[in-house]
């Protein structure tokens, strides 16, 4: 990992300092949906503003300013650009501010899928996300303590914990192309997870034969 990402790694206690002085973008935005938003929007901190508002990616999509960026964009093939007012209030100069930094990295763009899902869904949905993850950890360390499978189990939960961790990031639980692959796999791997109360044989050992008659 160090040989491969140098400059990520060295990078990163700047981007601490920059947390801890408030530069970051992302928790700036965090900051305000936790204070203004809280105030100035109770219903929609606990169940969030619905589908395409606020953060979203398509909310920034509707803009017509996300596919190529604030400098040159492209706007909408078919629909008009539309900008929701919590978007308008609270994310676009956040986004004016990093489109002036050049080769401003995810890490500095002040949306991401863990702010999605507290936009649409508001703390409601971001319970529901955390305690299916954690429902899902809980059955696949119980199907791997039961069935010996201990490395499968022990592989599911690290793909599970980087998915759920991965939407810190950038918008990749919205993307496809990103997640898609990764979701299958996840799925193959819990699959192959024997139902508790299941064990597989040993290794080197055959299955018993059905009795015969």
């Amino acid at each position: 990992m160090v040989a491969f990402l140098p400059s990520n790694l060295r990078s990163l206690g700047d981007k601490y300092r920059a947390a801890l002085q408030g530069r970051s973008f992302k928790l700036t935005l965090l900051h305000r949906l936790l204070t203004q938003v809280r105030l100035e929007h109770p219903a929609a901190f606990a169940f969030g503003f619905g589908p395409g508002q606020f953060a979203s990616r398509a909310a920034l999509i509707g803009t017509g300013l996300y596919f190529g960026g604030l400098q040159s964009p492209r706007g909408l093939p078919v629909l008009d650009a539309v900008r929701p007012p919590a978007t308008e209030a609270y994310v676009m100069d956040l986004w004016v501010e990093v489109s002036k930094i050049r080769s401003a990295g995810s890490s500095l763009r002040p949306f991401s899928s863990w702010l999605a899902v507290m936009s649409e869904a508001g703390v409601a949905g971001c319970l529901l996300v955390a305690a299916v993850t954690l429902v899902l950890l809980w059955r696949a360390g119980g199907r791997a303590r039961h069935s010996g499978q201990r490395l499968l189990g022990l592989s599911f939960g690290a793909m599970l914990i980087f998915l759920f961790l991965l939407g810190a990031q950038e918008h990749y639980w919205e993307t496809p192309q990103a997640i898609l692959p990764g979701c299958m796999l996840l799925k193959l791997v819990y699959a192959n997870l024997a139902p508790s109360g299941v064990r597989h044989p040993a290794r080197g050992s055959t299955a018993p034969s059905a009795p015969t008659t």
